[in-house]
């Protein structure tokens, strides 16, 4: 498939605000962390499925590339875990074996796509796409059941693994253009009715712990609905959003995504209003998440111009 530069440029936008959303800022009551949180990682993910593939050509192969894959990604996520161990010593604190069975900040995310792609991988031929679906709603509202939360990301994997079944299907069917074809004003729509609900809806979408009453199993519910919809209509509206320098950056979110880890374990914003007496705003929020993206852009690329020359 030819790559579709409006896909690199939403990736960027997307990791601008997970950026922005890990940022604690006063934002004057717009609640503008809740409205990014109810469908940033949903569309992420959605993503992360669209980009997996699983041809056949040659099986043994495609095997080969697979278990390279995964090597190299928890490699990725083993290593980025001790460099937080590492900086919760410099920082004063005590390192814990503990840190390897919970994922520092953001890096849920790498040990998730393992799971994600390896099941994938593993089941797809064996399922037709509306019984992969349905199994994995069902996983998605009945893992909140057992009494695990963030130990190897648990309760994420299962919860978010719907929205990336979407994308693997959307991709594996080629349903792209009928996204396209819908009205940029019923998307507009949906997208403003969406992020109405998830402002007032009594929690955020942070699906990392197991449900306490029958209210949790509901409440997961409803975000995961209210996020399937709200990340559909927003990727339509970002179809119309196509520039080449954005684009380019957005082949950069992996080092974007777990780079910012370590700088909001430092936490900036406290050591400026501590150090200056100011009150961290949106627009200080905003500068700074841009400051951290071009940040490790800027350190990808130079790791490709002295690294892999």
């Amino acid at each position: 498939m030819q790559r579709d530069s409006r896909l690199d440029t939403l990736k960027f936008l997307l990791i601008f605000l997970v950026v922005l959303g890990h940022l604690s800022y006063k934002d004057y009551g717009l609640g503008i962390n809740r409205l990014i949180y109810s469908f940033h990682m949903p569309l992420f993910v959605f993503l992360s499925g669209f980009f997996t593939t699983n041809r056949h050509d040659n099986e043994g192969i495609a095997r080969k590339k697979h278990i390279k894959w995964v090597r190299k990604t928890l490699l990725i996520f083993i290593l980025a875990q001790l460099g937080h161990s590492l900086l919760a010593i410099f920082l004063g604190g005590k390192a814990s074996w503990t840190m390897l069975i919970y994922p520092q900040l953001a890096l849920w995310y790498l040990i998730c796509l393992v799971y994600w792609r390896i099941t994938i991988w593993t089941i797809d031929d064996k399922l037709n796409d509306r019984i992969l679906f349905t199994l994995s709603v069902c996983l998605c509202l009945l893992s909140g059941i057992i009494p695990l939360n963030d130990e190897f990301s648990f309760q994420r994997a299962f919860a978010f693994f719907p929205f990336f079944v979407t994308g693997y299907i959307f991709r594996k069917r080629n349903l792209i253009s009928k996204i396209d074809e819908i009205p940029i004003w019923k998307a507009l729509l949906v997208a403003i009715i969406c992020l109405f609900a998830a402002r007032v809806i009594p929690r955020t979408y942070m699906p990392k712990f197991h449900y306490d009453t029958f209210n949790d199993f509901f409440a997961r519910g409803v975000q995961s609905v209210l996020g399937f919809f709200l990340s559909l209509s927003v990727f339509r509206l970002s179809r119309c959003i196509k520039t080449d320098k954005i684009a380019q950056l957005g082949t950069y979110t992996l080092w974007i995504y777990i780079g910012h880890t370590y700088l909001i374990r430092l936490n900036i914003p406290k050591l400026l209003e501590e150090q200056f007496h100011i009150t961290f705003n949106m627009f200080g929020a905003f500068s700074l998440s841009i400051v951290y993206c071009f940040l490790f852009v800027f350190l990808a690329k130079l790791y490709q111009r002295l690294w892999l020359k």
